[in-house]
């Protein structure tokens, strides 16, 4: 993670950038551009969001279609500045994300979309939904799960932060064995610290999305005990199986689209 980010505000091609950027803010904002043309390597390409790899990159834009969207947006801190901090917060945590090079905002009149740059995570690096998808054996994933990830979203808790979207999509393996994740805009800090109720939940997003995208129609409720085990056993918050079966219930409903 780079220890230095410069504030940026600058004019280039008729729109003005502004944010945060650790290097050259200005062939940031050129890289950006990069996103709609032959070189970038599009992993999503949505009417909100567009994600993929430029030049060794990644890259992912907030397109905020709409005037509603767009006055609500402003009301708010941008996106990828929220990702920064929440990059910067898992940084000093020594929870693996990719490193953030520029969080940078374009405007163009009345029109913004929002851009998060970060490393490229290496080829061989594995996001745990695409594992399942390969065929990998679920229990393994599991696993990895309980004893590699839930640890983490223990040590972000303890630590007075929530992560806000917790799912497979987001949480991935390295070549080296690292566990890690992405998607930080949802990351925020409670005052006071990490509640009951955000610890159950964010914990039953692990459970649930492990289930659906396992097509996992086992066991719910010992699948929610022994996660509620191991997060008491990897911190000093002792966690609620039952609640976390409650709050499973209707993720698990909501999901059944998927299966």
């Amino acid at each position: 993670m780079p220890g230095r980010y410069g504030k940026v505000d600058f004019r280039a091609s008729g729109a003005r950038w502004r944010g945060f950027a650790a290097g050259d803010a200005a062939g940031f904002a050129a890289l950006c551009g990069k996103l709609d043309g032959p070189e970038a390597v599009l992993c999503k390409d949505r009417p909100k969001i567009t994600a993929g790899c430029v030049d060794g990159y990644f890259i992912k834009r907030c397109n905020l279609p709409g005037l509603l969207t767009q006055l609500r947006r402003r009301l708010r801190t941008p996106r990828p500045w929220r990702a920064l901090a929440g990059a910067r917060q898992l940084a000093a945590l020594g929870i693996d994300t990719p490193a953030v090079a520029a969080a940078l905002t374009e405007s163009r009149g009345w029109v913004r979309r929002e851009f998060l740059v970060t490393a490229a995570l290496e080829p061989e690096t594995e996001f745990f939904n695409r594992a399942l998808d390969r065929g990998a054996p679920p229990e393994t994933v599991w696993r990895k799960l309980m004893e590699d990830v839930l640890p983490l979203l223990v040590r972000l808790h303890d630590s007075g932060w929530i992560h806000g979207d917790v799912n497979l999509r987001n949480l991935y393996l390295r070549p080296d064995g690292r566990c890690g994740m992405v998607d930080l805009d949802g990351m925020t800090p409670r005052r006071g610290g990490v509640a009951a109720r955000f610890r159950v939940g964010e914990t039953a997003r692990l459970v649930s999305s492990f289930m659906i995208c396992a097509r996992d129609t086992g066991d719910a409720a010992e699948r929610c005990r022994e996660a509620a085990e191991r997060y008491t056993a990897a911190g000093n918050f002792p966690l609620d199986a039952a609640a976390v079966r409650r709050a499973v219930r209707p993720l698990l409903e909501r999901g059944k689209r998927y299966r």
